[in-house]
């Protein structure tokens, strides 16, 4: 018998297999491993545990500097998931994590629309809003109703139809098994409609594709916001670099 990884072999004899006292023989026998236990096991009263160690206090500080710092990697974990998480979102929550990515990735100013829960603005340092963002979540792909819906909201917000606009949208949600299934064009005729309206199209997809490009050095968040200030289309970007599709 292994006990708090101790064995302890205890020789006895058994009773028959059918007798009617095979329950009592093995309550005896726990109680008399527990009674043994606790005499073989040496509890540290409290004055002697009290008794300072310089070896131990130094322990002790390490313990507790590793501990917080695996407090903060755990919650920057919780952060970086977060991301994530504009692949598979929809509706409020998707609207939280983007915002949650523009914010805490990109290191941008965000603010949400009053009017509409599906709107954000990118403001300047200002606090004057730079790009307005219409964010969708769809289990196809993007359609001309999309592209419509963000230039009607840029209206109702008394916004210049020309004022940035940007489709930021999460394609093939819940029906795509693997990236590969989620990674899939933007239809021409959208993009030709949404140079037409002055709005860019932007996958959730390549929004976090681009945030891995900043976060290797390749881009910066300041050149996010160039192609959402001046760029109409579908900003498409993958591994080998960006693309800006006009059709």
């Amino acid at each position: 018998m292994i006990i708090e990884d101790s064995m302890f072999f205890i020789p006895c004899l058994l009773p028959d297999r059918g007798s009617p006292r095979k329950e009592e023989f093995c309550r005896l026998l726990a109680d008399a491993i527990c009674t043994c236990v606790k005499k073989m096991r040496v509890a540290l009263p409290a004055w002697a545990d009290d008794f300072g160690l310089p070896s131990e206090r130094a322990l002790r500080q390490e313990q507790e500097s590793i501990s917080s710092r695996l407090d903060e990697i755990e919650q920057q974990r919780a952060v970086v998931t977060r991301f994530k998480r504009v692949l598979v979102g929809d509706g409020d929550s998707l609207v939280e994590d983007v915002a949650c990515l523009l914010t805490e990735g990109f290191k941008l100013s965000v603010s949400s629309d009053d009017h509409g829960q599906e709107d954000l603005r990118i403001l300047d340092e200002d606090g004057h809003p730079q790009v307005f963002v219409e964010v969708k979540g769809t289990t196809r792909g993007v359609k001309r109703e999309h592209v419509n819906q963000a230039d009607s909201h840029r209206e109702r917000a008394e916004l210049p139809s020309e004022f940035p606009t940007v489709l930021l949208i999460n394609t093939h949600d819940k029906n795509a098994r693997s990236v590969h299934e989620k990674d899939q064009p933007v239809a021409a005729e959208q993009v030709i409609h949404a140079v037409k309206m002055h709005v860019l199209i932007l996958r959730t997809l390549d929004l976090l594709r681009l945030f891995v490009s900043v976060e290797e050095g390749r881009h910066s968040p300041a050149d996010l916001l160039g192609f959402l200030k001046v760029e109409v289309g579908w900003l498409e970007v993958l591994d080998e670099g960006i693309n800006v599709h006009h059709e």
